[in-house]
């Protein structure tokens, strides 16, 4: 019986959740829409033979990042926002043929690059988790591409919109990649990636394998966007 309340309980916090979520941003999402909101390339980082980071229990980052964005992905069908998903399943989108695992990477990043130049207007959404080798590092954190208008206007929006509803004691801080995240750097279009949480704190690990605060966290994401499509 415990057992079956427990259920009960869960799918009726997922349930009233969704529900809050779809009466306070209706309008906002339908708004940016109507102004013309650009296309979103969601980016699930990594894939295939390029786990990214392990966690201690050999969760891989791929897999959760992959997770997110297919929620982040619910979260614009129901609020009609445009995007492509730069991948959905697990694997590297370049030339999977080429001899070597770097050249096959290379094709992989070069790849996602094509998606967001070759989409006019488009803006780059990129989901990725963090990693330290100290295990008391935790927290979203969003990186923003130096050179591309718009990205630290839309990484802050979306750093306050996980801030205000999701993590209220998190206090890091955007910040632009400068030379360490190839598909940010070159970008020509605005460009972030948020950085979900730490792999490598074990009370955040397990948050972000958990489908209801993955859920969360996307719709703070998506919050985020839709408040800086609106200003």
């Amino acid at each position: 019986m415990k057992k079956t309340v427990n259920i009960l309980t869960i799918c009726a916090v997922t349930i009233i959740f969704a529900y809050m979520a779809v009466t306070v941003e209706r309008n906002s999402a339908k708004r940016a829409v109507s102004f013309g909101g650009p296309v979103v390339i969601l980016d699930a980082g990594h894939g295939g033979e390029d786990g990214g980071a392990v966690a201690a229990d050999g969760t891989r980052e791929k897999d959760i990042n992959l997770q997110i964005t297919k929620h982040i992905a619910l979260f614009f069908d129901l609020f009609g926002i445009d995007y492509v998903s730069v991948r959905e399943d697990d694997a590297l989108v370049g030339d999977n043929t080429l001899p070597s695992v770097r050249e096959r990477k290379v094709s992989d990043i070069h790849r996602r690059m094509e998606l967001v130049t070759q989409t006019p207007g488009a803006v780059l959404l990129s989901i990725h988790q963090n990693f330290f080798v100290r295990e008391q590092y935790s927290g979203t954190q969003v990186f923003y591409a130096p050179d591309a208008a718009g990205s630290p206007e839309l990484a802050l929006s979306i750093q306050q919109a996980v801030v205000r509803m999701l993590q209220p004691d998190n206090q890091r801080q955007v910040k632009p990649t400068e030379g360490t995240v190839f598909l940010l750097d070159k970008a020509s279009r605005t460009s972030v990636m948020v950085e979900c949480g730490f792999l490598s704190n074990r009370e955040e690990l397990e948050m972000l394998k958990d489908s209801q605060y993955q859920a969360k966290l996307s719709y703070c994401v998506v919050r985020g966007l839709c408040d800086y499509i609106n200003k």
